[in-house]
């Protein structure tokens, strides 16, 4: 058998061939892993189902929750109900029901009451509240108020008699709720000396509008001055009242001298305004 050997130049052919198929290879796979460095293995990472689980619930411990207790939501509601009233005192509410608690996704939330008791503040009323947080409704329902409303009012100190004055020692001032009574209580700050009693008034009594009014200026019976006025010029006589009237009432007089009837104006204790 005969072998052919190779001469150099082809051997150095071959060589180059070589280097040229692994210089592609390499410039290949060299713009490949430019393209995606990691070749894409940590693009979508495989989690088991329970570290899944296990990270939503890691996730929800995160959301601040907060529950609404019903000292919250009664401070709120008399707070809101003051303001809108424009109510003067102090209010005091309590729910006719009892309250589970409202749990909401947030501290932050506020209360809105998009309609007002028809007549106003009264012993027990339903009403309409709605709750916000994170700008969603989560409680939106009628519920049943009892309230009180405490001002200070007039009480009687002492027996007095019907048709007397008012005076500082007659009565006190105390804290009441007002919504307890039948009538509208007098406020504490009334100008006692201008009011006279209509009815006895045993002691401990709240006073009403219906227990006083103000003092007449001029009584029926009683002689006043009378002014009787005419363009720059006035002048003064004696007259009868014939009827009871108290600051700027209309009354008639009667003259002293002519017994006629004229009609005047009360305008201070005892005295009348005739003008012309």
């Amino acid at each position: 058998m005969r072998c052919s050997k190779k001469s150099p130049n082809s051997n150095n052919k071959m060589k180059r061939l070589a280097s040229r198929i692994l210089f592609s290879s390499l410039v290949a796979a060299g713009v490949a892993y430019a393209d995606d460095p990691l070749g894409r293995i940590l693009e979508k990472p495989y989690i088991p189902a329970e570290d899944s689980a296990m990270r939503t619930r890691a996730e929800a411990r995160k959301v601040s929750v907060h529950t609404i207790t019903e000292g919250e939501f009664l401070a709120q509601m008399e707070k809101d109900l003051v303001r809108q009233l424009n109510l003067d005192g102090k209010v005091t509410l309590t729910l006719g029901r009892y309250w589970p608690g409202i749990r909401v996704p947030s501290e932050t939330w506020k209360m809105e009451i998009p309609e007002l008791p028809i007549k106003g503040l009264s012993r027990s009323f339903l009403l309409r509240v709605r709750i916000v947080a994170n700008e969603r409704v989560w409680f939106d329902q009628q519920v049943l108020v009892e309230a009180q409303w405490w001002k200070p009012a007039l009480v009687a100190a002492r027996k007095v008699e019907n048709g007397q004055a008012l005076d500082p020692s007659a009565v006190q001032t105390q804290t009441i709720d007002v919504l307890r009574e039948w009538q509208l209580p007098v406020p504490a700050d009334i100008v006692l000396e201008d009011q006279v009693v209509l009815q006895n008034l045993s002691e401990g009594k709240v006073l009403t509008w219906k227990d006083i009014e103000p003092m007449p200026m001029v009584r029926k019976g009683a002689t006043v001055d009378v002014v009787l006025v005419e363009g720059g010029m006035s002048i003064s006589m004696k007259g009868l009242a014939m009827n009871t009237g108290g600051m700027g009432d209309a009354i008639m007089v009667r003259n002293q001298d002519t017994h006629k009837d004229f009609p005047a104006r009360v305008v201070s204790r005892n005295t009348v305004r005739v003008s012309f």
